[in-house]
């Protein structure tokens, strides 16, 4: 891939230069190329690592001790740059013009305005009968507890998550059932950081019932020609392999497993399932999950 260079010039602003342009392109310390973009208030890193391009998020820019920073990304990874690059990724970061100008200190004088108010309506307060406050302070308290009793029972309940929503193009419901793994996986760097892989199984009137396996971050290895396979554990059951496919979208964090009506009636009557995956530069990781909770009736029109 080949990335057009943007200049950057230095005029004295934040870490004493400013942005001329909204991207930036240089080299990390151990030797990837890396493109920052501005897109509204974010800016997205693209670090290229031979034929794989990662896609991130910059938080900030920390200096970790002499003419050596770090971006930090949104997985929480960082990225080792020189003292130069930190201080134009910063100019990118925080560009001119984030001081408080006439719109914010108007914003700011309504708030102050905002504050007396409330402080006069509370002082207000002070001439109502005890018995009042009293009385609205108990019904508080009681909706809480009612509010927290009846969240720590649907917990217990279920450790799956049921959805129902209406597909806008044919007006019908669209259902799906999701749970996380009880394990958790920590892949190499860019992806490092502890992280649930989510079984879902969804019913959608349009295309039709499907099994999903998914990660916040990673790499399932599934090409779009030949598809890929994954091992399927229904509790104490010989394991079972089941074809898969990749999204149509091409995200590597989505794997879709093929044959729905096989894999739903194992589960039906299983308590525990682990699927194994494959995944980029880190093998066939195991996702375990309880599926004891799962309840069918929630998934209208199984």
């Amino acid at each position: 891939m080949i990335w057009r260079h943007v200049s950057v010039k230095a005029r004295g602003a934040f870490w004493g230069i400013s942005v001329q342009n909204k991207s930036l392109n240089f080299t990390t310390v151990k030797g990837f190329q890396v493109r920052l973009q501005r897109s509204g208030k974010t800016v997205k890193v693209l670090l290229q690592e031979g034929d794989i391009q990662h896609k991130f998020e910059l938080v900030d820019v920390v200096s970790v001790g002499g003419d050596e920073y770090v971006l930090v990304v949104d997985t929480g990874s960082k990225i080792r740059i020189s003292r130069e690059n930190a201080e134009k990724a910063k100019a990118l970061l925080i560009l001119p013009g984030k001081s408080f100008g006439i719109g914010k200190w108007i914003a700011i004088g309504a708030a102050v305005l905002f504050g007396l108010y409330l402080i006069g309506s509370l002082s207000g307060s002070k001439d109502k009968p005890a018995t009042v406050v009293a009385a609205s302070s108990s019904k508080q308290a009681d909706s809480s507890s009612v509010q927290v009793a009846a969240s720590s029972a649907s917990s217990v309940a279920t450790n799956w998550r049921y959805l129902t929503e209406t597909d806008t193009m044919s007006g019908k419901a669209s259902h799906s059932a999701a749970v996380d793994s009880e394990n958790t996986v920590n892949f190499s760097f860019p992806y490092n950081g502890a992280q649930h892989g989510e079984l879902t199984l969804r019913k959608h009137p349009r295309y039709g019932n499907d099994v999903i396996l998914s990660m916040t971050k990673g790499q399932f290895l599934c090409n779009s020609y030949d598809g890929c396979s994954v091992l399927v554990k229904f509790d104490d059951k010989p394991p079972v392999k089941f074809t898969a496919a990749e999204a149509a979208d091409h995200s590597t964090e989505v794997l879709f497993i093929r044959n729905y009506k096989r894999f739903s009636e194992s589960l039906q009557s299983a308590k525990r399932v682990v699927i194994e995956a494959p995944v980029y530069q880190e093998g066939s990781p195991e996702f375990e999950f309880d599926v004891s909770r799962f309840d069918a009736k929630q998934m209208a029109g199984s």
